[in-house]
């Protein structure tokens, strides 16, 4: 599989859209003067009223905004003291996650069919508690909960229709990347009304933003995440046969893919006058997160000048849109100093792995919808040309790995001995060429260390940065991206330790999960399933970033139930014997 690397031209191609509704502005994430910019939020976050800067803007105000300014800039002295401005909270806001209530989903059941294939009632009881679980974690907005002299001003609540799934925790809101895995749970656990309402509630936000934001609050109207949305809808489609609801929102699946090649592109020129076009993460911004505003002004701090630091809130936004915020990744090399950050230099193998996906599914999609055969097709040719760039731009032959590649620099954004989860997305994309079973075991056994090496599945990274996605944090939807890059890897090269890898990882993963669950199984009450795991202990939560691990836990639970589906129906079930009789730390 040797290829050549060829020398790069770049140029940066950004080319803004114009929305039905333009929120993003070139300083702020939003226009709300109580949410998003100006002295009441400004004084309130750097005051640091609230340990969690994201208390504040999940609180609804009781007056409009206003309203809210004129009784602020009336009533509290500048400067004012951290009581005053706590009073001033106190007097004119509710708490945070009022303007959300629990909603009981429509279609959940007792004993969905996956339930059966489980054997060990010990493990069965497990399953049927995450199964559960998502009982626990349907949502809806409320805007009335501020009264009636309100208006959309009040909230930071970015309005559906229709119910959804949050993470859990701190995670109030519903979440861009985090949904893929969630309603990969939701299938399996036949709750196809509420999958279907998320899709269609995505669909709403594409046709009135352009794209899907970060989340569910307006301060994430300047950003995304991974645009999973189209493989969502996919998923979901080969479930139920949809052909109506495919139909509904295909016109927004092909918006927003306009969004990422026109926002986030990159045309890369090769010395053989090849013109490939990849994407990064690239946010407009230049002030602090609204929802991280004291913790972003701290780091900005130890930068010089006001263009530093204006690219630093550019680049920790555009961290934040990556979904892995934050990593070592997004530094450069030999550094874990956060204020060092340039994640908008970065072509990222996971990013282009998934608008790979996308591409192809799209073409897929719009001929399962009976479209001009010329759509599919030019979908198709997209995803081909992305195909050549990836294993062109992105492939180190002489590592025999899918790196991060520095556009600005002209060279791989780490060396080639990091380890990094997302080095292996393109063969979960299926956009790998032919290997060998040589080369496949040799990929694989480079990466022995971090693959295989800690009892609690495999670690984000292998540096110690204290970030919550880098060591030794492991994640739910890397462990799955893995897994699944292995049995492609398997398929295409007949390699039994890529297969014997997905196995194994599986198990690890499943027991680490199992063991937190039954640790924290107390008097009768159900365990937790937490947003990441310590990849080198087993059963217990990881740690490092912005804030406490958090419970819940959406992706986690999605990724479970599918594992445990997966390995339940598969010859290599005597994974349930083992977590039968597992005896946890």
């Amino acid at each position: 599989m040797a290829m050549r690397h060829f020398g790069l031209v770049v140029s940066l191609c950004i080319v803004f859209l114009l929305f039905n509704r333009v929120y993003i502005g070139a300083e702020a994430a939003c226009d709300s003067t109580t949410f998003c910019t100006g002295a009441l939020l400004e004084d309130i976050q750097m005051a640091g009223v609230f340990p969690d800067s994201k208390t504040f803007v999940d609180m609804p105000s009781l007056l409009p905004a206003a309203q809210l300014q004129e009784a602020y800039l009336q009533q509290v002295p500048r400067p004012a003291t951290k009581q005053q401005l706590s009073d001033f909270v106190k007097r004119y806001f509710l708490p945070a996650s009022s303007d959300v209530v629990s909603v009981t989903p429509v279609d959940w059941k007792p004993n969905p069919a996956f339930l059966e294939n489980i054997v060990d009632q010990k493990l069965k009881l497990w399953a049927l508690d995450v199964h559960s679980k998502w009982q626990t974690l349907v949502r809806e907005f409320n805007f009335s909960a501020a009264g009636p002299q309100c208006d959309a001003s009040c909230y930071s609540a970015l309005p559906t229709k229709r119910p959804f799934v949050v993470a859990g925790g701190r995670f109030r809101e519903y979440y861009y990347w985090d949904s893929l895995w969630i309603l990969e749970g939701l299938l399996i656990s036949e709750m196809f009304e509420t999958a279907k309402g998320m899709l269609l509630n995505f669909a709403d936000l594409v046709n009135e933003y352009g794209f899907i934001p970060n989340g569910g609050r307006v301060y994430y109207l300047n950003r995304s995440q991974p645009p999973v949305f189209t493989l969502m809808v996919n998923k979901y489609f080969k479930s139920t046969g949809d052909r109506q609801l495919l139909a509904a929102v295909l016109p927004a699946l092909d918006k927003e893919y306009a969004f990422w090649m026109t926002q986030r592109a990159v045309t890369i020129t090769s010395n053989d006058g090849r013109v490939f076009v990849l994407n990064i993460f690239n946010v407009t911004n230049s002030s602090p997160r609204p929802e991280s505003y004291l913790e972003d002004f701290h780091t900005a701090s130890k930068l010089h000048g006001s263009d530093q630091q204006a690219s630093f809130y550019a680049n920790i936004a555009s961290g934040a849109e990556t979904g892995w915020d934050f990593s070592t990744r997004w530094m450069p090399e030999f550094t874990t100093s956060l204020q060092l950050i340039t994640t908008n230099d970065v072509i990222p193998v996971d990013l282009n792995s998934i608008l790979y996906a996308v591409e192809r599914t799209l073409s897929q999609l719009h001929t399962a919808n009976g479209d001009d055969p010329k759509i599919a097709s030019q979908y198709a040719m997209s995803a081909q040309n992305r195909k050549e760039a990836i294993n062109s731009i992105l492939w180190d032959a002489e590592s025999l790995k899918w790196r991060d590649f520095n556009w600005k620099r002209s060279s791989f954004q780490h060396g080639a001995d990091q380890f990094y989860a997302s080095n292996y997305l393109p063969l979960w994309a299926r956009a790998a060429p032919n290997i060998s079973i040589t080369e496949a075991d040799l990929m694989v056994s480079n990466d022995d260390a971090a693959l295989a090496g800690f009892p609690g599945g495999v670690p984000t990274s292998l540096v110690s940065s204290g970030q919550q996605w880098d060591f030794p944090n492991a994640w739910a939807p890397l462990q799955l991206f893995i897994i699944e890059s292995m049995d492609h890897l398997s398929e295409i090269s007949g390699s039994t330790r890529a297969s014997w890898l997905s196995y194994d990882l599986s198990r690890r993963w499943l027991i680490s999960n199992y063991c937190a669950w039954e640790a924290t199984s107390k008097n009768g009450t159900a365990g937790d399933m937490f947003e990441k795991y310590d990849a080198t202990r087993v059963g217990l939560p990881g740690g490092g970033g912005e804030y406490q691990v958090q419970t819940g836990f959406g992706w986690t639970n999605g990724v479970a139930l599918k594992l445990l589906t997966k390995l339940a129906t598969s010859p290599k079930n005597n994974l349930m014997n083992q977590l039968g009789s597992i005896t946890c730390p």
